[in-house]
């Protein structure tokens, strides 16, 4: 379904402070189909100016793109960062404070012109349909909105580095942008593919900082010749920047449970972590003891309420509101530096990455065990070794 509101408000923004840059030459005035164009609605194509142009608008990254439940193409990252503001957005019973970090922002170069090849691919299979809504059109566009940055390193020289470059180039390297409307051999293969289809490519990238708020607009006509001033040559293999993971600390409400935070202790690590991050079943095992699944889609917890489990922060809890012979039976499991979790046939082992003294205290005779800031669970440490053994 078109969100026709969002292209009307996408178009006025762009409207309030644009700078048109162009990659080669073109007989169209950009600007007046800039301030000329209408979305329309309810069905595509997406923007006409008049009654002979129509543009086809869509947003690109440099994420992978991988098949999903329903055989669409769709980036893993930006599902991630869905599932991660959807987890913030909802109560989390008593996990009050909450801490949350995606897989590494992998933006490649590859990835962002394997993505415009094929979206650009997918409005060509229905280009009949928006020729039939504008019989009359002489001037078919396509705005490729760039949602991604993908930075790349620069040698001493000014060359581009490729991934034959050394441990001291790679240290002392500068860095710059990736413009893909620049990409020499890329833009050379879209014209080879698209210049029957397409008239002009408007790549758009948004700047915006504390002071200033603009859209660049770089126009590539695939009708015309390429200047091959305006272009760059980069190595098949750039040498890139990978990001960390998106991480994001949220509190809501009183801040006072002790959750305890697990690391992944595994040679695939990266792997485990994107396994308990998407996992959804019913139960989850965790050293034999079984949790089920709350209403929360990240929460497990065991029948009797007493011990919580987050799958994307890895941590667990002790639920302050329960008796203190439910919370006596879940504190050997966490005083363990090591756990292991079964997710349905996949096992993953848990390395503890918060201090056991913040939340445990023992003098011999007796042991404290921290629930909250307000609730300590006292026990014997006879009674505690005889639990540890269950």
């Amino acid at each position: 379904m078109r969100n026709t509101l969002k292209e009307k408000q996408f178009l006025n923004e762009i409207r309030q402070n644009y700078s048109v840059i162009k990659i080669n030459n073109t007989s169209y005035d950009i600007e007046c189909i800039i301030n000329n164009m209408t979305a329309m609605e309810p069905e595509p194509p997406d923007f006409i100016c008049g009654e002979n142009i129509y543009l086809e608008h869509f947003e690109v990254s440099a994420y992978k793109r991988m098949g999903n439940k329903k055989s669409k193409l769709s980036s893993v990252h930006l599902a991630d960062k869905a599932r991660l503001e959807k987890r913030m957005s909802n109560s989390q019973s008593i996990f009050r404070t909450s801490h949350y970090w995606t897989s590494p922002d992998r933006t490649n170069t590859r990835y962002l012109k394997e993505n415009i090849d094929a979206l650009i691919l997918e409005k060509v299979q229905k280009q009949e349909d928006y020729d039939r809504k504008i019989p009359n059109a002489k001037g078919k566009h396509l705005i490729i909105e760039l949602k991604s940055r993908c930075e790349v390193f620069l040698g001493k020289d000014g060359q581009y580095l490729d991934g034959s470059a050394t441990e001291d180039e790679r240290q002392h390297a500068n860095k710059e942008f990736y413009e893909v409307y620049r990409d020499a051999d890329f833009m050379k293969s879209l014209k080879e593919k698209y210049s029957t289809k397409w008239d002009l490519l408007l790549f758009i990238k948004e700047y915006r900082n504390y002071e200033t708020h603009i859209f660049y607009l770089y126009c590539f006509d695939l009708k015309e010749e390429i200047i091959a001033e305006n272009m760059k040559c980069y190595p098949d293999r750039l040498l890139q920047i990978v990001q960390g993971g998106t991480q994001v600390l949220h509190t809501r409400g009183w801040i006072g449970v002790t959750n305890i935070r697990y690391d992944i202790e595994t040679d695939c690590s990266d792997a485990s972590r994107r396994t308990l991050w998407n996992y959804n079943a019913d139960t989850i095992a965790i050293d034999s003891i079984l949790l089920h699944k709350s209403s929360h889609d990240s929460i497990y917890m065991t029948v009797d309420g007493g011990l919580q489990f987050e799958t994307s922060q890895r941590a667990f809890a002790i639920n302050p509101d329960v008796s203190a012979d439910i919370m006596v039976k879940y504190i050997p499991l966490l005083l363990k530096d090591i756990l292991l979790i079964e997710c349905q046939g996949v096992s993953i082992k848990l390395k503890r990455d918060t201090g056991l003294e913040t939340y445990f205290y023992s003098d011999g005779t007796n042991a404290w065990f921290r629930i909250d800031e307000k609730k300590t669970c006292l026990l014997s440490c006879t009674s505690l070794t005889n639990l540890s053994k269950l």
